[in-house]
């Protein structure tokens, strides 16, 4: 009886061992894609009325999250320069002449709203959008600043089948009978920052 224990006990030890000598090697790939991104002005906006949108429209392109920021600059009456855009124009004498340090500056709301996007982090609009309700000085604040667009709005992810979102950029002017008549103008610059998640 002894030995049929012994050889019992031998049997398992074998088993333990070729068990133990099993090894493995797990090896893990990984491979970087850079962040790609790029920005197109849909059009050139035709001019409207006092009162009326004007509307500007942006694609944007990328594989990842993005933050962007408006900025641009205009004249208050006088002719000193505001960091935010706004409607304006150089007054004109009666015979045609612009009046030296004199401008017609108009109140000017702004209104955002992405689309076309895979997400969003926060909301998909500010400044009530195509109603244009957004102070000037509001639309140039820094992108995390919670009243910007920007802020308010958080990272935009581009959708997955395009690679793309849209902004658009409303603006709502207001004139009564004494601001001179004319073109009014203004410049808005967009930038676009990649937010690799």
């Amino acid at each position: 009886m002894k030995s049929v224990a012994s050889i019992i006990v031998l049997l398992t030890c074998c088993m333990v061992d070729a068990v133990s000598a099993k090894t493995q090697d797990n090896v893990h790939y990984t491979i970087n894609i850079p962040v790609a991104i790029s920005v197109d002005t849909e059009a050139i906006p035709t001019p409207v009325a006092a009162g009326e949108t004007l509307a500007l429209h942006w694609r944007v392109y990328s594989n990842n999250a993005f933050r962007y920021q408006f900025s641009g600059t205009t004249k208050d009456e006088s002719g000193n320069e505001l960091a935010y855009p706004s409607l304006y124009k150089k007054e004109v004498d009666a015979s045609g002449k612009q009046v030296a340090d004199r401008y017609e500056v108009l109140d000017t709301q702004f209104g955002v709203e992405v689309s076309d996007y895979g997400s969003v982090q926060y909301r998909d609009q500010w400044g009530k959008g195509q109603m244009a309700s957004g102070n000037a000085p509001d639309l140039v604040k820094l992108p995390h600043d919670p009243l910007s667009p920007s802020g308010s709005m958080g990272r935009i992810m581009t959708a997955d089948a395009t690679n793309e979102a849209r902004i658009a950029l409303y603006a709502i002017s207001k004139a009564d009978a004494a601001d001179q008549s004319g073109l009014y103008h203004t410049e808005v610059k967009l930038t676009i920052t990649a937010e690799e998640q």
